[in-house]
């Protein structure tokens, strides 16, 4: 995998070799991970997993770019997280409705709640509620200055006061802080293991509530990314060493929310995303070199929308390997002590 991001980076490798040799990799890991299913003492625990560590955002961009950059490859609503692709999606922008659509229903949404996002991205989905639920108030997390001055500044664009920004994880969150919805969309916040960082953000849902948590996952074996077995792919969108979760490395967990639902949807609904992405990115390439050059200062930023071009042709294979039956999209529904399903 060394090898194919490195003359790939260098424009010396055709998409089709690439995709050839990526399938034939993604076969390979898929025969190492059925023999680890059947092994025991292998899978990772929950407190041995860190919230920050698992997967997800696949249309992270290798660098930091403003949001007029972004909207040259993502959608409208900038979401860097998988779409839904149903018959009535006919483009990005109609997918990442679907999705926004799928995920307030699932968390059963209605005017007038508090609601958490733990992992607002840009903003979209704060301000999908907003401009449906004006009633309701949204609350982000942004881990970094950088991310909050960016969440604040999409958001004073379309002159929306009910959504705050908070910097930190959880703990910018105050001990009476209580939300009737949470959502944490392929991210959780923080360092603590899983299990804990479930009974932190348990411990500030109000009761009654639900929180809806969106994970990219593996059909059976949760395994970690390494330099030299394939993260190379994904250099700057993924971290070294994050977690690919098994589908059932959540439900496992001793909660003191209660799962209501499990819903697992095709990998095929990440392998269109990404090819929708990477289509735009091809596109708007000129653009894209002009925003690379001054949020770096590099004259040459050829290298950078490569690593960033085969991270999602990468996403897409992996995603789309057996028909979206190997590696898909999970969601969990869990409810706080009054919440019906």
């Amino acid at each position: 995998m060394r090898l194919i991001a490195s003359l790939h980076g260098r424009g010396r490798w055709p998409d089709a070799a690439a995709r050839l040799i990526l399938r034939r990799h993604l076969t390979h890991r898929v025969e190492h991970l059925d023999r680890l299913a059947g092994q025991s003492g292998l899978a990772y625990s929950p407190s041995e997993v860190s919230a920050s560590s698992l997967a997800g955002d696949f249309g992270t961009p290798p660098l930091i770019l403003p949001p007029t950059a972004l909207e040259s490859v993502l959608g409208p609503s900038l979401i860097e997280s998988c779409c839904a692709w149903s018959r009535r999606a006919k483009d990005l922008a109609a997918a990442e409705e679907e999705m926004m659509s799928m995920q307030a229903e699932r968390a059963q949404l209605d005017d007038g709640l508090r609601i958490l996002d733990v992992s607002p991205g840009h903003g979209g989905l704060a301000r999908w509620i907003r401009a449906r639920w004006s009633n309701s108030s949204v609350t982000g997390l942004a881990a970094t200055e950088e991310h909050r001055q960016s969440l604040v500044d999409v958001l004073s664009a379309n002159e929306d006061e009910g959504v705050a920004i908070r910097l930190g994880n959880l703990t910018a969150l105050g001990a009476g802080d209580q939300f009737d919805r949470i959502f944490a969309i392929e991210a959780l916040p923080g360092d603590a293991g899983l299990d804990q960082t479930l009974r932190d953000l348990a411990g500030h849902l109000a009761p009654g509530g639900r929180m809806l948590i969106q994970l990219a996952c593996h059909r059976k074996v949760s395994y970690r990314f390494r330099p030299g077995d394939g993260h190379e792919l994904w250099q700057g969108t993924l971290e070294p060493g994050c977690l690919m979760p098994a589908t059932d490395l959540l439900p496992q967990i001793r909660s003191p929310l209660p799962l209501l639902h499990h819903w697992e949807l095709s990998g095929e609904h990440y392998e269109r995303t990404a090819r929708a992405w990477l289509a735009r990115l091809e596109a708007n390439r000129g653009t894209i070199f002009e925003q690379m050059r001054v949020a770096t200062g590099v004259a040459d930023p050829t290298p950078l929308y490569r690593q960033w071009r085969l991270a999602l042709l990468a996403t897409a294979e992996l995603f789309g390997f057996h028909v979206g039956q190997e590696w898909w999209l999970s969601q969990y529904l869990l409810g706080a002590p009054g919440a019906t399903t």
